[in-house]
């Protein structure tokens, strides 16, 4: 029977496999920058696991010492691939009977960050907000500088976490914290002796 239309010869069939496979391996070893899946890390504050009431800001202190903040180390932000650290925001928040020194507050990109910047730094006693803009193109950190604590009240309260939140193109690894703060007591102000001592001692 004969065929309607022209007729495809082998070697067209040979030659437009190879091109076929010639584009195909064009696909598999052109270089591309594919950004990361967004997973960022973060390295705990220190700095702050014994900080003293008598530093606190609650109305029933009284001393010399009232109303001081404990200084803290980061915490650092860190992505390892391109895109992990992009544009979007950073956020620290206070727990519950401590509260942040609403100024202060910066951070600074280090690494393969690319375009990466931060902007001006969003500060109250509760919420710090970092914002983020570019993307970074390889291993990005972020560190905290200047975050300081103070304890509200006048118990003390034992490893309370700084809860940690990005937003944007960012994502931050299951259970990060920025750390965790410790109020301790104070030195003592007053001696009681719930005994009273014997005749003559001095």
């Amino acid at each position: 029977m004969t065929g309607i239309g022209p007729r495809i010869g082998r070697r067209q069939l040979i030659a437009a496999a190879s091109a076929l496979s010639l584009v195909a391996a064009l696909f598999v070893a052109a270089p591309a920058t594919v950004l990361g899946a967004s997973s960022v890390s973060v390295t705990p504050a220190i700095g702050g696991s014994a900080i003293s009431l008598d530093w606190t800001s609650n109305v029933g202190c009284s001393g010399s010492a009232c109303n001081q903040y404990a200084p803290l180390t980061g915490p650092v932000f860190a992505g390892t691939a391109a895109g992990d650290v992009t544009t979007g925001t950073f956020t620290l928040t206070a727990p519950a009977n401590f509260r942040w020194r609403a100024s202060g507050v910066g951070a600074t990109p280090s690494g393969a960050c690319g375009s990466v910047a931060v902007g001006l730094v969003a500060q109250s006693i509760s919420t710090i907000s970092i914002p983020i803009t570019g993307v970074s193109t390889g291993a990005c950190t972020v560190t905290v500088t200047g975050l300081q604590a103070q304890p509200t009240n006048t118990s003390p309260v034992p490893g309370a976490t700084i809860a940690v939140g990005a937003t944007g193109g960012m994502n931050l690894v299951n259970g990060a914290t920025g750390g965790t703060l410790t109020s301790v007591a104070g030195a003592p102000d007053q001696l009681y002796f719930s005994t009273p001592p014997p005749a003559g001692t001095t």
